[in-house]
């Protein structure tokens, strides 16, 4: 457990789950700050992102949804395009794709294992209410960006196919939303969802499909929204 922004202050939870990130004793323009929780191998990673003004002692609670279990690896640096399924996404990997793994999974098979963990609405996290979404899943391995291996070392957009679990309407436009973890963006977008891609459900109803061009860069939460909800 982490209380991150332009400063970190951590700790272990107990075996309950419970934690206590104390004493702070700095003044923090909490706005800027989120509880970070990381579960890994086996449970998701999850941000709560403080508002400004926060009472100085903070009670959160976070659930972790437990990753099922996959032996779909992403494929090696630098492969030809390809795709990978694991539940109910498929992600469509451009040729030469390097994958920037967050330093917990860096080295570790666990660190290349695509798993996709449902989570139903009646047990989403805030930020995942807050988007009014109509569907979200927990990604894993958390953090893992899809990089250009030029010198630029630019993101690059993978493709998104879901099954329309939502039920949302045939041909429907739906935004694909991403869980944002950067404390140094201005503003900073850790823990709050956004849109990072155009989507469309299929005509025969069965899918979710990102628009040509459009996709992700990184491996985070991601959610489904009908446009304009």
């Amino acid at each position: 457990m982490t209380l991150c922004g332009n400063q970190c202050y951590g700790v272990r939870s107990g075996k309950g789950g419970a934690f206590d990130i104390s004493p702070v004793g700095d003044f923090l323009d909490t706005e800027n700050y989120a509880i970070h929780a990381d579960g890994r191998p086996d449970h998701a990673v999850d941000y709560v992102r403080l508002t400004k003004g926060e009472p100085p002692v903070i009670t959160v609670t976070m659930r972790l949804p437990t990753l099922p279990p996959s032996s779909v690896l992403l494929p090696s640096d630098l492969a030809p395009a390809s795709s990978v399924t694991q539940g109910d996404l498929t992600l469509s990997i451009p040729d030469g794709t390097f994958f920037d793994l967050d330093v917990e999974d860096f080295g570790t098979t666990e660190g290349r294992t695509l798993r996709v963990a449902p989570v139903p609405l009646s047990d989403a996290p805030p930020h995942a209410v807050a988007a009014k979404v109509d569907a979200i899943y927990a990604l894993a391995p958390s953090g893992a960006k899809a990089k250009l291996t030029n010198s630029l070392g630019a993101l690059l957009k993978m493709g998104v196919a879901l099954k329309n679990s939502a039920g949302l309407p045939a041909s429907a436009a739906v935004d694909i939303l991403v869980l944002g973890d950067d404390y140094f963006s201005t503003p900073p977008n850790v823990g709050l969802l956004s849109v990072g891609a155009a989507a469309h459900v299929s005509t025969d109803g069965t899918t979710i499909q990102t628009d040509p061009g459009e996709g992700i860069s990184e491996l985070t939460w991601l959610g489904v929204r009908r446009k304009g909800k």
